[in-house]
């Protein structure tokens, strides 16, 4: 979206995983159905309870994400900035003239 736009501030995530849950006598279509539809209530649950956070509406986890901003989320925030810098530099890395694949 536009600058300043509703569209500011928000991420798309798209995940794609490849597993074999060994439950051949169940359908394929089946297991993926009930795994969307599970992962998408649980994230559209998530996304609740951190807009109530954000919006103020949810005091006690306000102050339970204080708590331990210090030994959780700070470590867990560095452990991303330090996977993503990874990913990004690898990316870049591949794509310069001259380097391998690039």
């Amino acid at each position: 979206g536009a600058p300043g736009g509703e569209e500011e501030g928000k991420i798309l995530v798209a995940v794609q995983m490849y597993m074999d849950p060994k439950l051949s006598y169940i359908p394929t279509s089946l297991i993926n159905f009930v795994i969307r539809t599970v992962l998408y209530l649980m994230w559209v649950m998530l996304l609740r309870v951190a807009e109530g956070i954000r919006d103020g509406k949810m005091p006690h986890h306000k102050t339970a994400i204080a708590a331990k901003r210090d030994t959780l989320y700070d470590w867990v925030e560095s452990r991303v900035g330090a996977m993503l810098h990874r990913l990004f530099t690898t990316v870049e890395a591949a794509g310069a003239p001259g380097a391998a694949g690039g």
